[in-house]
């Protein structure tokens, strides 16, 4: 098929920002945050939807543009420079980390990891049947490449359904074989979500959150994700795992549909608190490079050690690090920004559109 074919004319149209959207995808990326700190009542509530609502949204606004050459270039620019940034400030930090706690001896057998794990771009550690040295946060840039490479060639198709459905299925079965470089297979998996997400643009099946109908299916969906939680569901993407079966597609689809209607009501009802939360979905590449960064280098157990010693522990204890962790990524943008511009530029494309003091 050709690039003129009727999908592929439908989604270059031009893009529209939807102030609610990015505030979903702030809220995402701060369940991301959460989620990294091994705390199992916050795991048990954000995986059940975190990333898939990411790539969910990301397929809800993707478009079809110029060549596959310039295609490529585009997407390589937006998401693998950013990796390969995020992957030379982690190397970077371990230095002066290293340096700082007295480890430089120790820091060459550390690089070599860092490169090792940078290569192959895995979110978490492999063992067989070749060993894998996760990078971290940083996996879903590459994977979303990927997966943005499925979902425009499928487009370009008489039957896209058919193909996203077989080339995730050959990501989640390979992976039971073996873990291929720069996240693939999750890339290949997550065609279906940005699949649906693109879906869900096209057909406007969103467009009646304000409605009576979307209540009802608001609620439905609510009760859906609960339930979901309760059983422990999850589609760990990261892993290509499914624990859960049907029920955990069900879970994600329905908790994601929670998270962009709660956020279609905070931009209307909550005005202050969805102004943050689109400021900080707007932001969401450097802040999740950032983060990365962080998560990899930084132990955190220093900090909870620290905070214990004032009698903080428990769940005040994990609201600090999480506040921390939440806001850190935007001082650290502030700074480059100010230091380093033509990387801020690569990590913030385009500069944040603060969402209005009032509705309307």
């Amino acid at each position: 098929m050709t690039e003129g074919c009727p999908a592929a004319q439908v989604s270059s149209q031009k893009k529209v920002r939807l102030g609610y959207m990015d505030v979903a995808r702030g809220i995402a990326m701060v369940c991301i945050v959460a989620g990294h700190f091994g705390i199992a009542t916050i795991n048990r509530v954000v995986y059940t939807f975190h990333v898939p609502l990411f790539f969910l949204m990301s397929g809800f606004f993707f478009s079809v543009k110029g060549t596959w050459p310039e295609f490529l270039l585009g997407k390589a620019r937006q998401l693998l420079l950013p990796y390969l940034l995020g992957c030379t400030g982690i190397l970077i930090a371990s230095f002066a980390y290293f340096a700082i706690v007295g480890w430089l001896p120790e820091f060459p057998a550390r690089a070599v990891y860092i490169i090792k794990a940078s290569l192959w771009g895995a979110g978490t550690y492999h063992g067989e049947p070749l060993v894998v040295h996760q990078i971290g946060a940083l996996w879903f840039l590459p994977a979303l490449f990927f997966g943005y490479c499925v979902l425009r060639g499928a487009l370009n198709t008489r039957f896209p359904l058919a193909v996203i459905l077989a080339v995730s299925a050959a990501g989640w079965l390979s992976s039971r074989f073996v873990w291929l470089p720069l996240s693939l297979q999750p890339g290949m998996f997550c065609s279906l979500f940005l699949y649906l997400g693109y879906v869900v643009r096209q057909r406007q099946m969103i467009e009646h959150l304000a409605s009576r109908k979307g209540l009802v299916v608001g609620a439905v969906a609510f009760v859906v994700w609960i339930y979901c939680i309760y059983q422990g569901t999850a589609v760990n993407v990261v892993e290509i795992g499914i624990n859960g079966g049907a029920l955990a597609f069900a879970g994600a689809f329905a908790g994601s549909y929670v998270a962009v209607a709660a956020s279609f009501g905070l931009e209307r009802l909550m005005r202050p608190i969805a102004r943050f939360f689109n400021y900080y979905g707007q932001l969401t590449l450097g802040i999740l490079v950032f983060h990365a960064m962080a998560d990899f280098v930084w132990p955190w157990g220093h900090l909870y050690a620290f905070l214990e010693a004032f009698g903080w522990v428990g769940a005040p204890a994990h609201l600090v690090v999480l506040a921390i962790n939440v806001l850190w990524p935007l001082a650290a943008l502030a700074i480059v920004r100010l230091l380093i511009p033509p990387v801020y530029r690569v990590l913030v494309p385009r500069e944040p559109a603060p969402l209005p003091l009032r509705a309307g």
